[in-house]
């Protein structure tokens, strides 16, 4: 145990030093004996070579070099292949000739297969019989020690990595330490953009992606936001230094999007089928993306190509309960690299999950690993229990070594050099970077070009150009506002409102004219409203705003009106657009739960009641369904006994007013002055938890 933390045991009197405290090797004999010599059972400090073991002559003082085991090698050799040997107090042990190894099964020699452990090359490895011969890949040339690849590029590595306060830089040659970036709130993740020196960052308390300047001097200068809204919790980040897209992914809202380096033509990747979605990497040269997902009862990584499509599940046999923390990408080696923080393991294996290896598990500074990079033949990673950064062999996890003790907890780390992010044929060259596309071009799996559309707009049939996009789905959780496209849920239109600008929505609508969205916030009492494309937030009514459970846009006379509690009693409000000239129109109403208009044609701007005659809305309260005038006048009960009625909606076209009764399971319709009710129970069993509904088309 180093520290409080376990070692394996095969690690304890091993001759190497483990523990930052050495006590792993504390109290351990100064002598080891190794085969063909072994110790006596209980002396450690004598070594007997094969010839004194069974001899006939007492050398050991405990007689364990002469005990009852001595005969076992003469019968059917002690099970052993070739060699076999008494080890004093144990027992057999078989031993191999010079050139074949020891099997796991302890008794059967073969040929070592150095190259397929990775034993002795850190790149390209050729073996010959006994003989290994050790070369690099492009760009890399061999070191004198004839196994280690070392880059030809005259760039000085560095690492770069987040405190959550600050971003810092050592580099790996000389060692020098500094600050890149000071005075953050809670950053999590970064990457970089090589050949443009720009370093790109999250903040998750800010819930925005930055950007800045890689300046020769060492620090970072003109900062600045590239992703403002819509973000929740942007835990993972990936620059495709091809194409010139940026790739996020966030934990909160379960989706990957992409945009431009500049954090234009932003969109929706993809959504959906993820719970705890943590980190993102990208290969460019192969069109590939990958993500982890700690899934509480799948834990998984799962890849696509990076224009969304083909997304599959790369490995799944993790442990239930895994929490597959930081992703890399070895991309000389097609393989995957990732951390594990349950199992305090490091893993790798090829871009289709096979080939896996265990790189690492259970060292001392690799007790809560969060992050992982890669740099020639050695994996890098942070710890939040050591509060380092730290290296090994990236086959072996041979030669620990720690880089940087930290002030503070380490989150993401990246290794800065051109041998990261490795140069390749760019399919959206040309036309500004968007290739054939007309907005937005990303990479497939071949290395060809894909076209995707930013918010409000979508592919036409050509599969290149971008039209927009007027008719969408929008609906609202609690902490989010989303717009889908009406014929794929998974396809979102717009950037979705989320904290902090949103705590509980409890009721929502929207204006056409000016393309905003209202709502009501129960937590913060306010009523908000913005643009659809996450821009011009603002808040329009505060303060008083209790409990609201209905909330419509008058887009006629530019009015809006809610259903709120106000001491003991609820009532409905209007106001203008902007939150100015409120009053009351409706007193005394018990438990609403929705509330629609149906504004007249003719209006007077100037006036509440001059056109009132022509003007309804219509509200739930308890089991009933009621009408007004929009003045409030002529208020009267539509129908009752409707069983906890939800989801008001109007179909405009026909004039007919819909409704949920959640209590029977049905769909309920009318006539706008409440002739003709029917039920529509051919939807009974998908009913019973329903809450919104909305009506378009036929």
């Amino acid at each position: 145990m180093c520290l409080g933390r376990c070692v394996s045991l095969s690690w304890v009197c091993d001759g190497d030093v483990d523990c930052e405290d050495h006590s792993d090797e504390a109290g351990c004999a100064s002598s080891l004996c190794k085969p063909p010599r072994f110790s006596c059972a209980n002396d450690t400090s004598t070594c007997l070579p094969p010839e004194r073991v069974c001899n006939g002559r007492r050398d050991c003082a405990d007689r364990s070099d002469e005990g009852p085991f001595c005969g076992e090698c003469s019968v059917d050799n002690g099970g052993c292949s070739h060699g076999c040997l008494i080890a004093p107090g144990k027992g057999v042990v078989c031993v191999c000739p010079v050139g074949l190894h020891l099997a796991a099964d302890g008794h059967t020699c073969g040929q070592q297969d150095l190259c397929s452990a990775h034993l002795r090359c850190s790149q390209v490895c050729e073996q010959h019989k006994h003989t290994v011969k050790c070369s690099c890949y492009p760009g890399w040339r061999l070191e004198p020690d004839g196994e280690n690849c070392q880059s030809t590029d005259p760039f000085e590595p560095f690492v770069m990595f987040s405190i959550r306060h600050e971003i810092r830089r050592i580099s790996l040659r000389s060692g020098d330490y500094s600050l890149l970036v000071p005075a953050l709130r809670n950053t999590i993740t970064l990457d970089f953009h090589f050949s443009q020196r720009l370093l790109y960052w999250t903040d998750v308390v800010e819930d925005q992606i930055y950007r800045g300047k890689l300046s020769e001097s060492g620090g970072v200068s003109g900062i600045e936001v590239v992703v403002q809204h819509g973000l929740a919790t942007p835990e993972g980040l990936a620059v495709d230094w091809i194409a010139g897209n940026l790739y996020w992914i966030d934990s909160n809202l379960d989706q990957i999007e992409v945009a431009k380096l500049s954090g234009d033509l932003r969109t929706t990747l993809i959504a959906g089928g993820m719970e705890h979605p943590r980190a993102i990497a990208v290969d460019p040269g192969q069109g590939a993306l990958f993500w982890t997902d700690w899934d509480a009862m799948f834990p998984r990584i799962e890849g696509a190509s990076m224009s969304g499509a083909g997304r599959h599940v790369v490995y799944r046999d993790m442990e239930v309960g895994a929490w597959p923390n930081g992703l890399a990408l070895d991309h000389v080696e097609k393989r995957i690299v990732w951390t594990d923080a349950r199992s305090d393991a490091i893993y790798s294996a090829l871009y289709d999950g096979s080939g896996v290896i265990e790189i690492l598990r259970g060292h001392e500074y690799l007790s809560h690993p969060f992050a992982v990079s890669l740099y020639g033949g050695s994996v890098f990673w942070t710890d939040w229990r050591t509060n380092t950064l730290t290296k090994a062999s990236k086959w072996t996890g041979a030669n620990v070594t720690v880089i940087q003790k930290t002030s503070a907890q380490p989150f993401d780390l990246e290794i800065v050099h051109p041998s990261r992010q490795p140069q390749t044929s760019n399919p959206c060259e040309g036309n500004g970077g968007k290739g054939p596309c007309s907005h937005l071009c990303l990479i497939n799996y071949n290395v060809s070009a894909s076209c995707a559309c930013p918010y409000l707009m979508k592919l036409s049939a050509n599969n290149r150009t971008c039209q927009v996009v007027k008719r969408f789905l929008l609906y609202a959780r609690r902490s989010e506002i989303r717009g889908v496209d009406l014929d794929d849920p998974y396809l979102n239109i717009i950037t979705a409102l989320t904290v902090p600008d949103i705590d509980d929505v409890t009721a929502m609508d929207y204006d056409a004219t000016d393309e905003r969205i209202y709502w009501a916030d129960s937590k913060s009492r306010t009523i908000k409203r913005a643009s659809i494309n996450g821009t011009k937030l603002e808040t329009v009514v505060s303060g008083d705003v209790l409990n609201v459970r209905g909330l419509a846009v008058d887009w006629l006379s530019r009015n809006m009106y809610w259903m709120s509690s106000d001491s003991d009693e609820t009532q409905i409000n209007v106001a203008r657009l902007d939150g100015s000239l409120k009053t009351t129109v409706v007193h005394g109403i018990d438990k609403p739960r929705g509330l629609v208009l149906h504004p007249a044609r003719g209006r007077n701007r100037g006036s509440y009641s001059s056109c009132a005659v022509y003007m309804k809305m219509f509200w739930t309260d308890g089991n009933t369904v009621n009408m007004a005038n929009m003045d409030g006048s002529n208020n009267k009960i539509l129908h009752q006994n409707q069983k906890e009625p939800v989801g008001l909606s109007l179909d405009f076209s026909s004039s007919k007013l819909y409704w949920i009764s959640s209590g029977n399971g049905t769909i309920n319709r009318c006539n706008l002055d409440g002739s003709g009710l029917e039920a529509i129970d051919s939807l009974k069993k998908d009913l019973m938890k329903a809450t919104a509904l909305a009506v378009m088309g036929e």
